[in-house]
């Protein structure tokens, strides 16, 4: 009888012990992804977060970019380095041989391209 209310008992403590961290470990992992895949919602909450991104031409014509919401004009063979809020996007600006105008070389700046380059074919 003592085994049956011991082995009860260990249940219910390791259930209850289980009901109360899952949710506490998904909601951390949740919040960690929302903010990695929503850099917006990062900037909410904390300071603007900056990426340092250099672009270099090598498609042998010159492209004009649309880095976040400026224009800039990048020579065949040359590199500019940028400073990108997070979630930037980074757009064919005229249409070249090898590109057309409004292609998306860069969905969004984050964190995993700092000090990246980004070599353009």
């Amino acid at each position: 009888m003592y085994r049956e209310i011991i082995m009860r008992f260990t249940s219910l403590f390791t259930l209850s012990f289980l009901l109360l961290l899952v949710p506490y470990g998904y909601s951390l992992g949740h919040v960690k992804r929302v903010t990695e895949l929503q850099p917006g919602l990062a900037a909410m909450f904390g300071k603007a977060k900056k990426v340092t991104i250099s672009f270099r031409n090598e498609s042998g014509s010159t492209l004009e970019l649309r880095i976040g919401e400026e224009t800039t004009e990048l020579k065949a063979g040359s590199t500019v380095t940028r400073v990108l809020p997070w979630g930037a996007q980074v757009l064919i600006n005229k249409s070249t041989p090898t590109h057309k105008a409004g292609e998306v070389l860069l969905p969004a700046a984050s964190s995993q391209l700092d000090q990246a380059t980004l070599v353009i074919h």
